[in-house]
């Protein structure tokens, strides 16, 4: 691989960048022969690609989802224009501003009549409107109902009771 690495490191552009992508087994020996040829310098990042969803039989222990890619740039000072910059409306969103930085608020508030709930606190008092004044609400089939301790008990202790008649 030492070779190959090296003459497409000869025909990048100063501007270039490369992608690699690589399995587990062998990510730590590539990003050393990376840093070797193109300079720990020029490494730009690791990503994380997930293959496939929901695990799978294809490993003797756990099922492995993921591969990297490791990017380097031939020289890291040349490059320019690698992130685009941000459109006036969308900069306008971050109106709200700490100690780091810029942000904005999303209560992720969604219209709807009958999506109202109100949140009940540890310490008693209820959430029941957003920082403007209007109705908090959220997807009712996200909601659980809260069980009292009996009624959670009575419930865990059936399915216990289930679990031991199907053995």
């Amino acid at each position: 691989m030492y070779p190959r690495l090296k003459l497409l490191h000869k025909f990048l552009k100063d501007e270039g960048v490369i992608f690699i992508s690589i399995d587990d087994a062998e990510v730590t020996n590539l990003t050393n022969l990376c840093n070797e040829i193109f300079g720990s310098k020029n490494f730009i990042t690791k990503f994380i690609w997930q293959k496939k969803k929901g695990g799978g039989n294809d490993s003797k222990y756990v099922a492995i989802e993921h591969e990297y890619v490791l990017m380097y740039a031939k020289n890291k000072e040349a490059l320019n224009g690698l992130v685009e910059g941000y459109t006036e409306e969308y900069a306008k969103r971050y109106n709200q501003e700490d100690a780091d930085s810029r942000y904005y608020w999303d209560t992720f508030k969604r219209k709807s009549g009958k999506q109202y709930y109100p949140i009940p606190c540890p310490d008693g008092t209820v959430l029941e409107f957003d920082e403007n004044g209007n109705k908090l609400s959220w997807l009712r089939s996200e909601v659980f109902p809260a069980l009292s301790l009996s009624a959670l008990l009575q419930h865990l202790f059936f399915q216990l009771l289930l679990q031991f008649q199907k053995l």
